[in-house]
Parts: structure tokens; C-alpha cells; sequence
């Protein structure tokens, strides 16, 4: 057996004598508030625990075409400045 299957048998037997258990805090109250205002964003608030699901996708919707719409304005700019770019070093 070479040095380096040793060590790794070593290191196997060590992680499996050894299980280690990570333990997660549970959310506050606060940080519960934080999420569920920043997960129903744009909603009232007497509304924030009963959206159905075709409010949801609505609301879905709004982001995603806020997103493209984003996007391709990002898209036609940097087509316009590449394009100036050609033109001003062709002269």
C-alpha cells in the first residue's frame, strides 16, 4: 500500500468515525418580516399571506418582462456604442 492510499484510508475511516452534524439556527421573527416583505414586494399589505395563484403569475409576469425589457435595452445600447465605436475608428 502506497503512502497515499494510506492516508486517504486514514482520512475515510476518520470522516466516517466522526459524522458531523451542522446545526442551522432557526429564523426570528425579524428576519421572517424581512423575507415576507421583500417576497410579496408590490403587494398591499392586508394582501401579503392570500395571493392566489393567478396573482402570482401575474405578478411573475411584471418581473419578467420588466427583466427582458431590461435586457434588450442593454442589448440595443451596446449594438448602438459598438457600432459608433466602428465608425469613429474607420476615419
Amino acid at each position: 500500500m502506497s503512502a497515499i492510499n494510506s492516508l486517504t484510508a486514514m482520512d475515510v475511516a476518520i470522516m466516517a468515525a466522526a459524522p458531523s452534524a451542522t446545526v442551522v439556527p432557526a429564523p426570528d421573527g425579524e428576519q421572517i418580516a424581512a423575507f415576507n416583505k421583500l417576497l410579496f414586494a408590490g403587494t398591499p399589505q392586508g394582501d401579503v399571506g392570500s395571493l392566489t395563484p393567478s396573482q402570482m403569475l401575474v405578478q411573475q409576469a411584471t418581473t419578467l418582462g420588466a427583466t427582458v425589457g431590461v435586457d434588450l435595452g442593454a442589448k440595443v445600447a451596446g449594438a448602438v456604442s459598438q457600432s459608433v465605436n466602428k465608425l469613429a475608428n474607420m476615419t
